[in-house]
């Protein structure tokens, strides 16, 4: 994986949170069908990774004889792993998709709420389960759940709630695009709601949510 999307962060891009899961991740669920999943990163952090159902390992420094694909490519492997896009392509089979890549964080969250629904498409074609975790609250769409949603809580899809994540009564999530790392809410407030840059933990709480929704 090879590339840089501006502006540059202290976080790889690799490790760039989009559509609820880090890129990387992303490419192991778009490659989850071919066995196990070995990506090559110019630089590796310790950084939680919540991606289940596929066998993944990612390698530090990039070997001159493996195929390569920019890292804002990446996304559009959830829709074709015969994708054509940047100066790079990978063939794996079916209908060849020709796309541009990702060159911002700003291109990223306007298409953030239709990445997380190729996301989490594509875990249940690979019959990963949605709901593992402490779900109570009332959840309506593709919502991934491996942390705890309370009760009198409203989330509606798509939605991921990572494991350490904690859905508290009071906020609710309408409308998409909603999600979380580890350790933090995984809502966001009613429409309109600021769009949290992709990597980052920011919360916006300046709106006062309601109960029920509106």
């Amino acid at each position: 994986m090879v590339g840089s999307l501006a502006p540059p962060l202290a976080t790889p891009p690799p490790y760039i949170v989009v559509g609820g899961f880090r890129i990387v991740e992303l490419a192991a669920l778009a490659l989850c069908g071919e066995g196990k999943v070995i990506i090559y990163v110019e630089e590796t952090v310790d950084l939680p990774l919540i991606l289940e159902g596929c066998q993944f390992e990612i390698r530090r420094g990039i070997p001159p004889d493996v195929p390569k694909i920019e890292v804002g490519c990446v996304p559009h492997l959830l829709r074709s792993r015969n994708l054509r896009c940047g100066r790079h392509g990978v063939d794996l089979g079916g209908r060849e998709l020709a796309a541009e890549p990702f060159t911002s964080l700003a291109d990223l969250i306007q298409e953030n709420a239709e990445i997380m629904r190729e996301a989490l498409s594509k875990l249940r074609e690979v019959g990963v389960e949605l709901l593992k975790g402490d779900a109570r609250g009332v959840m309506k769409g593709e919502v991934y759940v491996r942390g705890k949603v309370y009760e009198y809580t409203y989330i509606e899809g798509p939605a991921v709630v990572g494991p350490g994540s904690a859905v508290l009564p009071s906020p609710m999530c309408v409308q998409a695009p909603c999600f979380t790392t580890t350790r933090r809410y995984a809502t966001r407030q009613k429409t309109p709601f600021s769009t949290p840059i992709p990597g980052s933990n920011t919360e916006d709480t300046s709106a006062t949510p309601t109960w029920p929704p509106l």
